[in-house]
C-alpha cells in the first residue's frame, strides 16, 4: 500500500502473510494517521487481536516563558522576489511527478508561495512539451 503526503512517498507492508478481507479507504482518500488501512485475514489462523486504538493526549500546557527585552533590529523590507527559496522549490510527490514526465524542475517557474512548483505546474510544462 502506497501512502503520500506532502513530505514522503512511503510504500507501507504489513507483517502478516495472508488474503486482504476489507479495504477501509479507496485510493486518493484523505486518512487519519493510525486509521485502520485494510483487514487481513491470517492463513491457518484465528482472529487477529482488534486494532489498537491509538490515544490522544492533549499537549501539556506550557510554561509562560518570561519576555526579555531587546535591542531593535532594523530589517529591509524584502521584496517577493527576495522572498524566493534557493534551489527549486517542490515537494517529493511533485519531483517524482516531474521525473515520471521527463520534466526538468529548474525550468518551470513555479506558481505556489514562495515559487514552489506545484502539481499544476508539472502539468501545465507536460502539456507545453507534447
Amino acid at each position: 500500500c502506497a501512502v503520500e503526503s506532502d513530505k514522503a512517498s512511503v510504500e507501507l507492508t504489513s507483517p502478516f502473510t495472508g488474503k486482504v478481507v476489507k479495504l477501509h479507504y479507496k485510493t486518493s482518500d484523505t486518512v487519519k494517521v493510525g486509521s485502520v488501512l485494510v483487514e487481513i485475514e491470517v492463513a491457518g489462523g484465528g482472529p487477529v487481536a482488534p486494532p489498537v486504538e491509538v490515544p490522544t493526549t492533549p499537549a501539556p500546557p506550557q510554561s509562560p516563558v518570561p519576555v526579555v527585552p531587546t535591542t531593535p533590529v532594523h530589517t529591509s523590507v524584502a521584496t517577493s522576489a527576495d522572498l524566493r527559496a534557493p534551489g527549486v522549490l517542490a515537494t517529493p510527490k511533485v519531483r517524482h511527478l516531474a521525473r515520471q514526465k521527463g520534466v526538468d524542475l529548474k525550468t518551470i517557474v513555479g506558481s505556489g508561495p514562495q515559487g514552489r512548483v506545484l502539481e499544476s505546474d508539472v502539468v501545465v510544462a507536460t502539456q507545453a512539451t507534447a
